[in-house]
């Protein structure tokens, strides 16, 4: 869960973000069958981002925690190997 959030109400999202029509050109599913489970995670984009991105173990923590179908978006290209 998110760490600020201790209870998400369902569809939060959905109510009140948009996803741009780039991005529903994109993802590799149909409106009417979209994933359970979207993960977007991410790695640092250089040496002066104070948002330091995922690190290898909480990533490989969460391999073993998600489902086989959880779809993941990621700027780090080599954890789709």
């Amino acid at each position: 869960m998110y760490p600020r959030w201790q209870h998400v109400p369902r569809n939060y999202f959905l109510k009140h973000y948009q996803p741009t029509p780039l991005l529903l050109w994109i993802v590799p599913w149909r409106d009417d069958d979209p994933p359970e489970v979207v993960v977007h995670l991410r790695k640092e984009d250089g040496m002066g981002d104070v948002r330091s991105g995922l690190d290898e173990d909480t990533f490989h923590a969460l391999g073993k925690i998600l489902s086989e179908d959880t779809f993941l978006i990621t700027n780090k290209v080599d954890w789709f190997d």
